[in-house]
């Protein structure tokens, strides 16, 4: 029970008496705490907090949702302080716990769908999504064609940007069995590939060693083509008797440019 104070007057005073009536047997009361921090917080009514998750699936900022959760003039004119968020960053709170529940509803999707499709080879969550993509037809074809004596091939390895809130690296061969009659060269055709939304030299060697565990055969391949920047060596520093061609566009840029 909740009684204001009021002076001779009548005038209502900035006090109040809080009175606790047990149902059972008494015990102590306290208020709310954050368990990490032991700071005494205000608990937001379910109400509030049902409308908040319900705003911060729009486009609207935290700042515009705190506003329109706050009675004008703040708490002066609130008739329950829980009635309020308690800060914009219990909004972004929010927002983050919306988004990473999310993301673990996309991963479940990818796991099940693990089950029907062959071709998702590994998947890793933590510390930074990625999921490598390879049938064992592709792993056979760049053996064969990139990996026995006397191979020319070159396998080609490639980063894909601005396609979304992840990167796509592919890689790539010359095939000897397709061959453009007007011009006589060797057709490329595309073969595994990761995605990953992160990009250093331990996501690159992760798709190498991906591939070389499901083909051990691929440690022989012959020439490995890509960028020549320290990311990408993690992709041939696996395959050590590989020699490394830089992509030509590459090389005429930096001449170009230095």
């Amino acid at each position: 029970m909740a009684t204001t104070i009021s002076d001779s007057a009548g005038s209502e005073l900035q006090l109040g008496l809080i009175e606790y009536r047990f149902t059972r047997s008494e015990h102590h009361v306290s208020p709310h705490k954050n368990p990490r921090s032991g700071k005494s917080y205000i608990p937001t009514t379910p109400s509030t907090r049902d409308d908040i998750q319900l705003k911060v699936t729009s486009h609207k900022g935290p700042s515009r949702i705190f506003d329109e959760n706050s009675p004008l003039g703040g708490i002066v004119h609130c008739k329950i302080a829980a009635d309020m968020p308690r800060d914009v960053k219990q909004i972004l709170n929010a927002r983050q716990a919306l988004k990473e529940k999310e993301d673990e509803n996309k991963f479940v999707a990818l796991l099940a769908h693990t089950k029907q499709d062959a071709r998702i080879r590994y998947i890793q969550w933590t510390p930074n999504p990625r999921v490598v993509f390879a049938t064992d037809q592709q792993l056979a074809e760049i053996v064969e064609e990139c990996c026995t004596p006397g191979s020319r091939s070159i396998l080609f390895i490639d980063t894909t940007y601005n396609v979304g809130d992840f990167y796509i690296t592919s890689t790539a061969y010359q095939s000897s069995k397709f061959i453009q009659t007007r011009t006589g060269k060797a057709a490329v055709l595309p073969r595994p590939a990761m995605l990953h939304v992160r990009k250093s030299e331990k996501k690159f060697n992760y798709i190498a060693h991906t591939l070389l565990e499901h083909n051990d055969k691929i440690k022989r391949i012959a020439f490995v083509g890509g960028y020549r920047d320290k990311a990408q060596q993690g992709f041939h520093s696996p395959l050590r008797g590989c020699t490394f061609f830089p992509c030509k566009k590459h090389v005429k840029d930096d001449v170009t440019r230095k």
